[in-house]
């Protein structure tokens, strides 16, 4: 057989065998369901990451001389591919011993080297000073405008802004109520004299005005720990020469003094959560030319503060307060306060549905002996002696009552 036939007869062959699969294929269909081939894998490259972390919560702070900031409260640093991130903070120029305003940088980067900076400013201000022998000192003000109606509606408004500026959603109610603290204690000063006949008045004088006395500070902490949802407890001084208006709060560990006045000037004091062995070793401590400091009525008090003895003092016979304070709790949107009544009124408690009150003990004993009055030139610095507490207190809040350290800073 010739080449050529043998070619013919292979290219014949080959024809038939496709004829046979084709039949073969339309007679002998594959079963409904069989899965088809599967394509060759390709490997896909990820886009490179090009955008920086997110830096949320940073904001402007203020303090005065003397006092602490936690720079790292309430702020974060999120990446679209890693999730949070580090955050470093710069307060190198920061200097808490002068007034003046102060860069602080907060910086993050990712693991693709994408790096975000933001700056804010840190103001500090003189520290608000109390005469030592006059706490009803006046300082000549301006001539004011008449006062608009004061509502709880206009008050809490005024609330919200200042709420908006210095905490955040990420905040734990103790980076709150510091960051409330700090702004009443910078942001009012004193003058030794205001309205007392409502508490609203009092906390718009505060926002609005920027002056007052103990009263005022008192008024705008309540009105600003309210709408921030924190539990707190009013109360005044009873006995003693002059009056002065404070809170207890409650961030979740128990209840301590809260207070956002300054102090008599030789008499310096960071009241933000102390517990009453603290309260009562200033008391002490100041009696010289503050008699019954931190003397409340201790009976009629709904709740027990951290580091309550066993056995309560009887406190002396009280001023009666200058206006009507309400009962409220956060949230709750109430009228302007009636006139004041002439009899002393029972301390407030603003609770939230699961606190528990629990009355203290009213045991009668004599009351604390209150130093003679020496001469201003004789009067000594304070330096508290720790006092023995019959409870236990969190660890997260203070134990004593700390004087100002000035430069101190908190970066954790």
């Amino acid at each position: 057989m010739g080449l050529h036939r043998r070619a013919a007869l292979l290219a014949g062959l080959c024809a038939v065998g496709g004829l046979l699969l084709l039949l073969t294929a339309s007679l002998f269909p594959a079963p409904a369901g069989s899965p088809a081939p599967s394509p060759a894998p390709v490997e896909e490259t990820a886009p490179p990451d090009t955008e920086p972390p997110v830096i949320e919560g940073a904001h402007d702070l203020t303090a005065a001389v003397g006092m602490t900031l936690s720079y790292r409260s309430g702020v974060t640093a999120v990446d679209l591919v890693d999730g949070t991130v580090p955050l470093q903070i710069d307060a190198s120029a920061m200097d808490l011993t002068q007034p003046g305003e102060y860069p602080v940088v907060y910086r993050a980067r990712d693991k693709a080297g994408n790096q975000a900076e933001i700056t804010v400013t840190a103001i500090v201000v003189e520290a608000p000073a109390v005469d030592d022998l006059d706490p009803d000192q006046e300082t000549d003000t301006p001539p004011e405008p008449p006062l608009p109606e004061i509502t709880r509606e206009l008050v809490d408004a005024e609330a919200d802004q200042i709420l908006a500026r210095i905490t955040s959603s990420s905040m734990s109610d103790y980076d709150k109520a510091r960051a409330i603290y700090n702004y009443v204690h910078t942001h009012i000063k004193y003058v030794g004299t205001s309205d007392k006949s409502s508490w609203l008045v009092g906390a718009y004088v505060g926002f609005v005005r920027g002056r007052g006395d103990c009263y005022n500070y008192f008024a705008c902490a309540k009105a600003l720990l309210t709408r921030a949802g924190i539990a707190n407890v009013d109360l005044y001084r009873v006995g003693g020469n002059s009056r002065h208006y404070w809170q207890l709060v409650n961030v979740g560990s128990g209840w301590y003094h809260f207070d956002a006045c300054p102090h008599p000037n030789s008499y310096p004091l960071d009241s933000f959560l102390i517990d009453e062995a603290a309260a009562r070793t200033y008391t002490a401590a100041v009696s010289p030319i503050r008699a019954n400091y931190y003397v409340y009525d201790y009976a009629s008090c709904p709740v027990t503060v951290a580091g309550t003895p066993t056995e309560e003092p009887q406190p002396q016979e009280s001023l009666p307060p200058e206006g009507e304070v309400p009962v409220e709790t956060p949230g709750e949107n109430t009228e302007i306060l009636p006139e004041p009544p002439a009899e002393t009124q029972e301390p407030e408690i603003l609770l939230p549905p699961e606190v528990t009150v629990s009355d203290p003990p009213a045991e009668e004993v004599p009351s604390p002996e209150t130093s003679v009055e020496p001469s201003p030139e004789s009067t000594p610095a304070f330096q508290p002696e720790p006092t023995p507490t019959q409870e236990p207190v969190p660890e997260e809040l203070p134990t004593s009552a700390p004087l100002y350290e000035p430069g101190k800073e908190d970066l954790s």
